[in-house]
């Protein structure tokens, strides 16, 4: 990242915002000892760089609504250019001047809910890692699908700077809402942000588009040049961390080439402790992998949906009543929290495990059932890649991976076999894996069309 002087300096414009509890929250009104008095008048401004949250929580909270636009403006403009072809990452250090000492990470301190605050840090520190993604990715010969992911990519993170921008409005003192650039600021909102339909509201439409954007981080990460796939898995690795300052930094130092290995801090634990679950009452324990499993993510920018495997429903539903239901998934836990709450309608779901509960190897995500804090006599584990569970093959049940097919039955026929295999009051579900294995085999040879809905767990 080149050195620049601080961006939107040059004419400072703060506006005084408030404090309100959630998303939701109209703004509170400020006694007159807080309100700015004359937007005019040349304000105090505060250098955030250098404080502490708390600190900026103890001043009034300013913002530059000048060096905000020329954020979104940027933002903006890499999309435009992407639209138009590939793009050269000179393009990203006037971003990284631009939002050095923004206020912007700190605007969560104006709300109390713990959740309304990490919903808006994480998408600050999405916004951050895209960025970074595109310092490492483009060129003048980034290839057609990368580019369009990166277009699709920084449509979410765009959309979302929009959202916050119009938080900002929310949260302007009275006596600020006259001011130009609180002018500029409303009509750019409006002109450019797409409409809030989502569930949730604000907060659901930011969720939502976080969640995407994350997906496609992955996407990028697996897709990209070889040779920039380290640094990519060390930035991803970033959407973790817990603070903004502390992301940017460790962005920095490996755009900076301090380091091309991601060193994670130890109370950044890549590997969570074990185990995993918490004790149960049920008797057996089903392992679910999410994508190309039991979804399919079709990333269509504005367009994107998320395909449901037909079946999906029945299967969480009547599986719930034998097994205890959780989901391990490689992905991303935004992307994967959204696509489970979309499919899990019926809360059949126990338990969420994600892509920091895996051990990666290369391209592959081991799911180490021995982690979970189960007995593997008891634990099965339906998947798409028999690699995800090689350290325990026994466990596994290697389902087709599903992308749109509306005749699938997979679900419905796996359905059956796990029912039985717990109806049966299997002692070991390895060994009536096993006998399913061989049985299919057998039946196959014999030339049974489908040895599946066949299948008995005993001879």
């Amino acid at each position: 990242m080149k050195s620049y002087n601080k961006a939107g300096r040059s004419s400072n414009t703060p506006i005084l915002l408030s404090r309100a509890r959630n998303f939701s929250e109209p703004p509170k009104q400020l006694n007159g000892e807080s309100r700015v008095k004359n937007p005019n008048l040349p304000p105090i401004e505060i250098n955030s760089s250098n404080m502490t949250s708390s600190q900026i929580l103890e001043e009034k909270p300013l913002v530059n609504l000048k060096q905000v636009l020329m954020i979104e403006e940027k933002l903006s403009e890499i999309l435009e250019k992407l639209r138009q072809g590939p793009i050269d990452k000179s393009i990203c250090d006037d971003y990284w001047a631009l939002t050095e000492d923004s206020s912007i990470p700190y605007l969560e301190k104006l709300f109390t809910e713990k959740r309304t605050q990490t919903t808006l840090r994480h998408a600050c520190i999405i916004e951050m890692v895209t960025v970074a993604f595109a310092n490492i990715c483009f060129s003048d010969k980034m290839p057609s699908n990368l580019s369009q992911n990166f277009c699709n990519l920084f449509y979410y993170v765009h959309q979302n700077f929009l959202t916050i921008m119009k938080l900002m409005l929310y949260r302007c003192s009275n006596d600020s809402l006259s001011n130009s650039w609180t002018h500029i600021l409303r009509t750019k909102v409006q002109e450019k942000q797409a409409t809030i339909g989502v569930k949730g509201g604000v907060s659901g439409f930011m969720k939502h588009h976080t969640a995407l954007a994350s997906k496609i981080l992955e996407c990028i990460t697996s897709i990209g040049p070889v040779p920039l796939r380290p640094a990519l898995m060390s930035v991803l690795k970033i959407v973790y961390c817990p603070t903004y300052i502390r992301a940017r930094k460790m962005i920095e130092s490996i755009l900076l080439g301090i380091s091309t290995i991601m060193e994670i801090p130890e109370d950044l634990p890549m590997l969570p402790t074990s185990p995993y679950l918490p004790n149960t009452d049920k008797e057996y324990t089903l392992i679910l992998d999410l994508d190309e499993t039991l979804v399919h993510y079709v990333d269509n920018g504005p367009e994107s949906r998320l395909n449901i495997r037909p079946g999906c429903s029945d299967f969480l539903i009547e599986l719930k009543k034998y097994y205890e239901l959780s989901i391990f998934t490689a992905a991303l836990q935004d992307y994967a929290d959204w696509a489970i709450d979309s499919i899990d309608t019926e809360k059949s779901i126990s338990y969420r495990l994600y892509r920091q509960h895996t051990m990666q190897t290369g391209p592959v995500f081991i799911k180490d059932l021995s982690r979970l804090g189960r007995d593997l006599s008891k634990v099965i584990i339906v998947d798409n890649v028999a690699e995800n569970f090689r350290l325990q093959p026994g466990n596994g049940l290697f389902i087709k991976s599903w992308f749109d097919d509306v005749e699938d039955t997979c679900l419905a026929e796996t359905m059956v076999l796990l029912r039985e295999i717990a109806l049966s009051k299997a002692q070991d579900v390895r060994v009536a894996l096993r006998n399913y294995r061989d049985q299919v085999l057998r039946q196959i040879i014999k030339g049974v069309s489908n040895p599946l809905l066949n299948f008995v767990t005993s001879k």
